[in-house]
């Protein structure tokens, strides 16, 4: 039953909600046993999304997924464009994760300008910074 009191019945559920998150929802018929067991031996960990949308794209246009070594260690390029602009998207997790949450939290300002001057150094680009025009940040741990 959903938020608007609508019914779902099914004989199996493929689930693609992180485990924190699954942890804390309820599910009617109950999970198992086994099934709960198992979902605390994966120790899942935090995980992040990112999506930077800009004016223009600076990346190589066959760019499949890059891998940094910074702040947020893997992009991909998005196909699809929100109006005029273009997407980059990102993705973390564990300790990596953690502490930017902890930035993001605490200085938005130097959590965006360390993500972007990692970028900049990939891309051997300085205009990347006035290239922005917005960022969404995710960490699936604080979705209810």
């Amino acid at each position: 039953i959903d938020i608007d009191d609508n019914v779902y019945e099914y004989d199996y559920i493929i689930s693609s909600i992180p485990i924190p998150v699954l942890k804390n929802i309820e599910i009617s018929p109950n999970l198992s046993n086994e099934k709960l067991k198992a979902m605390d031996i994966l120790k899942p960990d935090d995980t992040a999304k990112l999506i930077l949308i800009f004016k223009e794209k600076f990346w190589p246009v066959d760019m499949g997924i890059i891998y940094l070594n910074g702040s947020v260690p893997l992009f991909w390029p998005s196909f699809r464009k929100e109006k005029d602009n273009y997407m980059l998207t990102g993705m973390t997790s564990g300790e990596k994760c953690r502490t930017m949450d902890e930035l993001y939290k605490n200085n938005p300002k130097g959590f965006i300008e360390l993500i972007l001057s990692d970028l900049s150094k990939t891309f051997n680009n300085s205009n990347i910074s006035s290239n922005l025009v917005k960022y969404v940040w995710n960490n699936w741990k604080n979705d209810k």
